[in-house]
């Protein structure tokens, strides 16, 4: 068992735009899918695009084995898809992701 504490706050502007999302493998209750991202403040958007990013990035890890997300090649292939869903919704921004 694991237990998830976050802590968040606007960088300076008045509305938060961080967003995260974790998930256990449905295959391995040990391994878990974790993304984080800093929607881009000051410009429109921000937070639906790490929204975006998070969720998209979390549910196409959980596509793949956890074998296979402990093998870095996986990884281009799962922040392409995030990268392009948040391209592809018009109201979203800017973010920066990590997972």
């Amino acid at each position: 068992m694991y237990g998830i504490f976050t802590f968040t706050e606007p960088g300076g502007h008045i509305n938060n735009e961080d967003a995260f999302a974790v998930e256990s493998h449905p295959d391995d209750s040990s391994c878990c899918i974790c993304a984080v991202a800093d929607g881009q403040g000051g410009r429109a958007g921000g937070r639906e695009a790490a929204q975006i990013a998070c969720r998209v990035t979390v549910d196409t890890a959980l596509l793949s084995s956890p074998k296979q997300l402990a093998r870095p090649p996986s990884w281009p292939t799962i922040l392409r898809a995030a990268d392009e869903a948040v391209r592809d919704e018009s109201d979203a921004g800017f973010t920066t992701l990590v997972a």
